[in-house]
C-alpha cells in the first residue's frame, strides 16, 4: 500500500512512493503527529491506542526508527520524508475515518514534521527511547532532565520539613480594602470566521472561509462547534471593563485551532509571522478595552502562541516568538520585566509598579482620561505581585524537551528566587500561566517542582491562576505530595487553584470572563480562614441567545457566584477540599459544576458515581499521577502517550 499510494506533494500530484523508501521512514513520527494533536476530531481516536492493539508495535517501531536516522544520516531528501510522512497518515488514519481528507494529513506533516525529524536526526534519543516516549515499547526513562527535578523537589521537601508551620496572612477585610480583578483565558480568535459558513465541513475547525455551506450555518456571534469571533471577542473585553477591576489577568491562547492550516502558502518565517499575528490582534483588544480605561494587563504565554503549536525551543532559538511579546507587551508591562521575557517569556512585577508606569507613559492629561472612562477616579493600590509562568516548558507536546535540558531558560531557579524575595519583603503573590500543573498537558517531573516551590511559599502566595482547558475548574494543590506523586496521609489542603473558562466556544461552551473579588490589603490577625480571595463571578453569555439578535451586543450577566453557588465560607484550600469532597458525594453539587464547567451552555441531567469521582479527581489533585491514584487507575506518568490520551479525555 505504501509503494502505490499516489501523493500530492512536493515530488507533484500523483507520485508514487518507490519500494526504496518504506514504510520504515518515520512510521512513529507520523503517529506521533496524529496523538499530539487532540484538537482535531479527525485525529483524536489514536490517543486511544486503537491502531496497534496486536502488540507488534515495538518491533515496527524500532526498526522504522533505526531506518529513518538511516537515511536522515545518509542526507536523503527531506521531501520523501515528509511524502511517507503522509502516506502513513492517510493510510492510519483511514484505518479509523475512512475519508480522512489529504489536507490535514499534509498541513500537520507539513507544521510538525521538521520537529519530529530534529529528534530523530540528532539521534537525541535511541529507537528503543524514541519508540517508548511515544507509547508504542515498553516503558524506559526518557527524562526531561528527570533526575535533576527529582533531587530539586526533595531538596524543597527537605527543607520544609525543618521549617515551623508558617500560616497565611489572616484576618478581615476592611470594606476599603475589597476590590476585584478580571481574568480571561484563551481568546483563540478566528480571522476566518464566516457567518453561514459550514459547521460541519469535515475539517477539524469549520465555520470559515472556503469550507463551504451546510444546514448547520455559522451565527453571526459564534458557533458552539467554532473558535471565536473578532467581534465576540472584543464584547467579552468590554463588558469586562465595566466592573473597571484593578487589573487584568490573560492566560494565553489567542490564534485559532487551525493548527493544519498555519503557513499554507508561505515559508516556515511567514507562517511563524502569521500565527504571531494572532496574538498581535488580542493585544489591540486589550489595549482598546483595558489599557486605555487604566487598567493594567499581565498577559502570559500559551501553547497555541508559538509555531508550530507547542513546539517551544529555549533561548536562544525561541527569539522570534519572544522578540515579538516584548513589542506587544512593552506597551502594558514595566521595563523590569522585558529581560526575562526576551529570555524565556516569564515575568514578576508588582500592580503598583505597573500602575506608575502606565500613568508615567501616558502623562497626568491621558492619565486622568483614562482613569475618567474607567469610571474609577480613584481606587485601592493593591500590593500583590504578579508572577507570569511560562508553562511551555512542562507541555508534554513540546518535543523540545526531548533533548532533556534541565530547567529550560532558568524559568525554575528564578522562580525560586522570586518567591523567596516575596517572602522576604512579604508580599502577597499571585501565580499565573496558560497549562495548570495538575492537567496531563503538564509534565509530572516539572509539575513536582512546581508544585513543591508553591507548597514551601504557600503562605505567600493567594493564588494560582490558569486556562488552557476552556473549562470552568479548580484545583487542590496539598501540602505534600509523595516523590512518586501521591498525597500522603499527613498532607492537608494547602493551595487553591482556579482555571478560567475561554472566550472561545470551541467546543460547545459559551464565552465568558471571570470577576475576582479579592483583598487588598488584609488586616492580619494570627491564624485562621485565608480571606484575601474573597469570591469570584463567572460571566456569560448565552451563544444561542446571542445569534438571534445580530445586531444587538450580546448581554453578558453574572453565572454564578462561587460561595453562593457551593455554599462555601471562603475560596481558600480548605473550602476548595469541601468541594472536592461534595462533588463526589452529592450529585446536586456534581450537576451545578458541570454546569458551570462549560460555562452554562447546556443543562446537566445526570451525574453517576464515576462521573462523579472523575471530577472530583481531577479537582483534588495539582499533579496528574495524584489524580490517576484517586480514580484507582495506573498512573499516568509512564509515558507521553498516556499524557495526551488524558489531556484529550479531559479537552473533549
Amino acid at each position: 500500500a505504501f509503494v502505490s499510494l499516489p501523493l500530492q506533494s512536493k515530488m507533484g500530484k500523483g507520485a508514487l512512493l518507490t519500494p526504496s523508501v518504506p514504510l520504515s521512514m518515520l512510521i512513529v513520527a507520523s503517529l506521533s503527529l496524529l496523538l499530539a494533536h487532540p484538537t482535531s476530531a479527525a485525529i483524536t481516536p489514536f490517543a486511544g491506542g486503537k491502531l496497534f492493539a496486536d502488540g507488534k508495535a515495538c518491533t515496527l517501531c524500532e526498526n522504522a526508527v533505526n531506518k529513518a536516522m538511516e537515511v536522515m544520516e545518509a542526507n536523503k531528501t527531506a521531501n520523501i520524508a515528509e511524502d511517507v510522512l503522509i502516506a502513513t497518515c492517510l493510510i492510519a488514519g483511514n484505518m479509523i475515518h475512512p475519508g480522512l481528507d489529504y489536507a490535514v494529513c499534509d498541513g500537520m506533516v507539513r507544521e510538525f514534521g521538521s520537529e519530529v525529524l530534529f529528534v530523530l536526526s540528532k539521534r537525541l534519543l535511541n529507537a528503543t527511547e524514541t519508540c517508548s516516549y511515544f507509547a508504542m515499547c515498553p516503558h524506559v526513562n526518557v527524562t526531561h532532565g528527570h533526575a535533576l527535578y527529582e533531587e530539586w523537589a526533595d531538596r524543597i521537601d527537605a527543607e520544609m520539613d525543618k521549617m515551623d508551620p508558617i500560616h497565611p496572612r489572616v484576618g478581615k477585610c476592611p470594606a476599603s480594602a475589597a476590590s476585584s480583578f478580571v481574568h480571561i483565558s484563551d481568546a483563540h480568535v478566528d480571522p476566518l470566521y464566516k457567518e453561514g459558513a459550514d459547521a460541519d465541513c469535515g475539517e477539524p475547525l469549520c465555520c470559515r472561509k472556503g469550507t463551504g455551506e451546510g444546514a448547520n450555518k455559522a451565527g453571526p456571534w459564534g458557533h458552539y462547534s467554532c473558535d471565536a469571533t473578532i467581534e465576540m471577542a472584543s464584547a467579552v473585553m468590554d463588558a469586562a471593563s465595566t466592573h473597571a477591576p484593578d487589573f487584568v489577568l490573560y492566560t494565553g491562547d489567542s490564534p485559532p485551532h487551525d493548527d493544519w492550516q498555519v503557513g499554507e502558502g508561505m515559508t516556515f518565517e511567514e507562517a511563524e509571522i502569521d500565527q504571531l499575528n494572532g496574538s498581535s490582534r488580542i493585544a489591540e483588544l486589550f489595549e482598546n478595552s483595558f489599557y486605555s480605561r487604566g487598567i493594567p494587563v499581565f498577559p502570559s504565554v500559551g501553547n497555541h502562541e508559538e509555531f508550530p503549536v507547542d513546539q517551544f525551543p529555549g533561548p536562544p532559538d525561541n527569539t522570534p516568538l519572544m522578540s515579538t511579546l516584548v513589542k506587544l507587551w512593552s506597551d502594558f508591562l514595566p521595563p523590569s520585566t522585558l529581560a526575562t521575557i526576551s529570555k524565556g517569556g516569564y515575568y514578576t512585577t508588582t500592580v503598583e509598579e505597573t500602575v506608575q508606569y502606565m500613568q508615567a507613559k501616558m502623562g497626568e492629561k491621558a492619565w486622568a482620561q483614562a482613569k475618567k472612562r474607567q469610571g474609577k477616579v480613584t481606587s485601592p493600590v493593591s500590593s500583590l505581585r504578579v508572577i507570569a509562568v511560562n508553562t511551555m516548558y512542562c507541555d508534554a507536546l513540546n518535543f523540545y524537551l526531548i533533548k532533556g535540558v534541565p530547567d529550560p531558560a532558568g524559568q525554575l531557579a528564578w522562580l525560586e528566587q522570586t518567591l523567596a524575595e516575596a517572602e522576604k519583603n512579604n508580599e502577597d503573590v499571585i501565580i499565573f500561566g496558560h497549562i495548570p500543573p495538575g492537567n496531563g498537558g503538564c509534565l509530572p517531573t516539572y509539575a513536582r517542582v512546581l508544585n513543591a516551590l508553591y507548597q514551601r511559599y504557600a503562605h505567600s502566595i493567594v493564588a494560582q491562576v490558569y486556562g488552557h482547558t476552556h473549562k470552568d475548574e479548580i484545583e487542590l494543590m496539598w501540602s505534600r505530595y509523595t516523590s512518586d506523586g501521591k498525597v500522603p496521609p499527613s498532607a492537608h489542603p494547602q493551595g487553591s487553584v482556579f482555571i478560567g473558562a475561554s472566550i472561545t466556544t470551541y467546543t460547545d461552551i459559551n464565552p465568558s470572563y471571570r470577576l475576582v473579588h479579592y483583598c487588598t490589603q488584609p488586616v492580619v490577625e494570627g491564624e485562621g480562614e485565608d480571606i484575601r480571595m474573597i469570591d469570584y463571578e463567572q460571566h456569560a453569555v448565552n451563544l444561542t441567545e446571542a445569534n438571534l439578535h445580530p445586531d444587538t451586543s450580546p448581554a453578558f450577566s453574572r453565572l454564578y457566584s462561587f460561595r453562593d453557588a457551593y455554599s462555601l465560607p471562603s475560596l481558600a484550600p480548605t473550602s476548595i477540599a469541601q468541594l472536592t469532597a461534595k462533588i463526589r458525594e452529592d450529585e446536586t453539587t456534581a450537576r451545578a459544576y458541570l454546569y458551570h464547567y462549560r460555562a452554562g451552555s447546556a443543562p446537566v441531567d445526570s451525574c453517576d458515581e464515576d462521573c462523579r469521582l472523575k471530577y472530583a479527581c481531577e479537582a483534588n489533585s495539582t499533579l496528574i499521577t495524584s489524580y490517576s491514584e484517586c480514580e484507582g487507575k495506573p498512573s499516568k506518568v509512564k509515558s507521553i502517550r498516556q499524557y495526551i490520551k488524558d489531556f484529550v479525555d479531559r479537552l473533549c
